[in-house]
């Protein structure tokens, strides 16, 4: 564990990390705030296009998104959850609980102007050690196809394609988990089934 910076006491801080000095300086409260260096970490991607989706498969991915934060978060890891339109919440293992994650995808929406995955190669070099998970609806190939080079930023990479396909096997994107569902009960039988 690394020393990282000092940050405002939360409830349910350990109270051993208070740092007195600088609460004494400022009045405050303040706890130091330690990383884990070369932690693993999870990132969510949530693609919220419109293109891939019906009403009922959006709200399946939003719920297979939720379910890969949550059981990272639950598993010890930090995590962060974005979307392609833009949102962002993480949450830090013994710093926060993962209620800001889900609050992030009870607000998402389907957009007509969203980049949809296109906005992959736009999250930076913040990838480096991070498990990716990208969860999408049924996008066409040549959008997965663009996908591909920047995934070898992470250090492993899942696909969610939730929704039904329209002829053909799911498609594949080379270096990603891939488990394509109809459904979010389907897809959880699915990860169990081929995870194990």
């Amino acid at each position: 564990m690394a020393f990282h910076s000092l940050r405002e006491y939360e409830r349910g801080d350990d109270l051993r990390l208070i740092h007195w000095p600088s609460t004494a300086r400022t009045g405050t409260i303040m706890i130091r705030h330690h990383v884990f260096p070369h932690e693993p970490r999870m990132l969510v991607l949530l693609d919220t296009s419109a293109a891939p989706y019906t009403d009922a498969s959006f709200e399946a991915a939003i719920r297979v998104a939720a379910s890969l934060a949550v059981s990272a978060f639950d598993g010890g890891h930090p995590v962060e959850v974005r979307t392609t339109g833009g949102a962002r919440a993480a949450a830090e293992r013994g710093v926060s609980a993962h209620g800001e994650l889900l609050d992030l995808f009870t607000e998402a929406v389907r957009a007509e102007r969203d980049p949809g995955l296109a906005a992959l190669p736009m999250l930076g070099q913040d990838g480096d050690g991070a498990a990716l998970g990208i969860v999408t609806g049924a996008p066409g190939q040549a959008m997965l196809d663009a996908v591909g080079p920047a995934l070898r930023r992470f250090t492993t990479v899942s696909l969610a394609l939730i929704g039904e396909r329209r002829g053909g096997p799911a498609p594949v994107v080379p270096g990603a988990f891939t488990v394509a569902a109809a459904t979010s009960d389907e897809f959880a039988a699915a990860w169990n089934r081929t995870a194990r």
